[in-house]
């Protein structure tokens, strides 16, 4: 696979800038193939990105849900009322003759 990806790198950095730009997926793998290159490689190179562009958005998503969560604690730790005691009335009496 690392063998695939070294030589259809070319094909995923075009790829990978011109998606960047908006273009379509299909338009690019048919300028690709009108330019040369294989169909299968260029599916190759497809698949790559892809791939890579799902494991940046599930880090993504990764690192959303930690912040949330970290966010929820912190709100949570902000919102819980301090628990003063009470001095009980025979206490005070106490204190009074004490």
């Amino acid at each position: 696979m690392v063998r695939d990806i070294d030589h259809a790198k070319p094909i995923v950095d075009y790829l990978k800038k011109n998606l960047a730009k908006g273009y379509k997926p299909q338009n690019l793998k048919w300028a690709l193939i009108s330019e040369g290159y294989s169909k299968i490689e260029v599916e190759k190179a497809m698949r790559i990105v892809e791939e890579e562009n799902e494991k940046e958005f599930k880090m993504q998503e990764l690192r959303a849900k930690k912040e949330m969560e970290k966010q929820a604690a912190e709100l949570i730790t902000d919102e819980m009322p301090v628990q003063v005691e009470k001095e009980g009335f025979w206490s005070k009496v106490k204190g009074w003759f004490g």
